[in-house]
């Protein structure tokens, strides 16, 4: 079995990375989004830029605070601090399309998510970070806008599944405010439920990956992570979610978490450092210290077979760590004698 690696700091010299994802077909390609408006494509076999596309002219607002793909892989999708968002051809690394006036225009890294069976829609916030807004990306204007659902600025959102008991079938959005709500609303903007933590903000929200309740019967309920101000706080989602768990975590606010595709594991970056724990069927438990960074950690991200880890960091590093060989099984020859 491998073994998992160093890190592996790529020094960036011109530009500051900003947000970083995996492409989610090929399983050595990632991206990150700099402050200077360019995505640029690494390879993590070599550790080497393999290009990089500018998207925004010296005369603008250039900073991309976020980044990811479309679940086919043919487009990566950004926000901008000019109220943009990108749309680029990722095989031809050109810019195809660009939403005016509809994103979030903060320069921290900002929530960005597609819908997991449809690979045309995407979700972003609003400009006043309140609402959300709904792109189409086959259509040249944005599909819609839900408009005010929160009375503070988002922090995160992201798409769960039809499987999920909220949507009858049908994937619904569930977002988190500084407030300290997390609301759950259909694709067309009706509020299904909302809860709300002890202590706001919730700056971070990732639900397990596997399909609602698959693996209940091993005694491993589906749940929704969140980071706030108590700490890391795990929900057992059911059709009323309550909270069962409370992680105290320092320092107490996690700016990214991500499970490993059988949700076995959950790397977070909190603060400097990535921590790593281990799920088990009541709690999660930490395993330990990944690596650190010199400076805070602004998002993390992991491949489709978990063979590695990247991060964007405030020190002008994206760190790279092969955690080990993929999950479909090992890829390497040998001889047996």
């Amino acid at each position: 079995m491998e073994e998992e690696g160093s890190v592996q700091f790529i020094q960036q010299k011109n530009t500051t990375p900003t947000c970083c994802s995996f492409h989610p077909k090929d399983r050595y390609a990632f991206a990150f989004g700099s402050h200077e408006g360019e995505i640029t494509v690494v390879n993590a076999l070599r550790g080497e830029v393999v290009r990089s596309v500018p998207l925004a002219s010296f005369s603008l607002g250039r900073a991309i605070n976020a980044l990811t793909f479309s679940p086919d892989g043919t487009k990566a999708i950004t926000t901008s601090v000019a109220r943009k968002v990108n749309i680029v051809d990722v095989e031809r690394g050109a810019p195809l399309l660009a939403y005016d006036n509809c994103a979030n225009p903060a320069d921290t890294r900002q929530p960005l998510a597609v819908h997991p069976a449809l690979p045309h829609l995407a979700a972003c916030p609003t400009v006043n970070a309140r609402g959300i807004t709904l792109l189409d990306l086959r259509m040249p204007l944005p599909l819609d806008f839900i408009y005010d659902l929160h009375e503070d600025s988002i922090n995160d959102l992201c798409f769960l599944d039809g499987s999920w008991p909220w949507g009858s079938g049908k994937a619904v959005l569930v977002s988190g405010s500084a407030l300290g709500e997390v609301k759950v609303s259909s694709v067309d903007g009706r509020p299904i439920c909302s809860f709300t933590t002890s202590y706001p903000p919730v700056t971070c929200l990732y639900p397990s990956p596997e399909r609602y309740n698959i693996s209940v019967s091993n005694g491993y309920p589906s749940v929704m992570m969140a980071s706030t101000g108590e700490g890391l706080v795990c929900w057992c989602v059911g059709e009323r979610p309550w909270k069962w768990e409370t992680q105290k975590v320092n320092p107490g606010r996690v700016s990214q978490m991500r499970y490993t595709l059988s949700g076995g594991l959950l790397y977070t970056a909190q603060g400097k450092t990535v921590q790593r724990y281990r799920r088990y069927p009541d709690q999660h438990q930490l395993v330990g210290q990944v690596f650190t960074h010199s400076a805070s950690i602004i998002d993390l991200d992991i491949s489709p077979y978990n063979e590695y880890l990247i991060t964007a960091g405030k020190d002008n590093t994206v760190g790279l760590l092969h955690l080990g060989a993929p999950n479909h099984g090992w890829t390497q020859c040998c001889e047996f004698t």
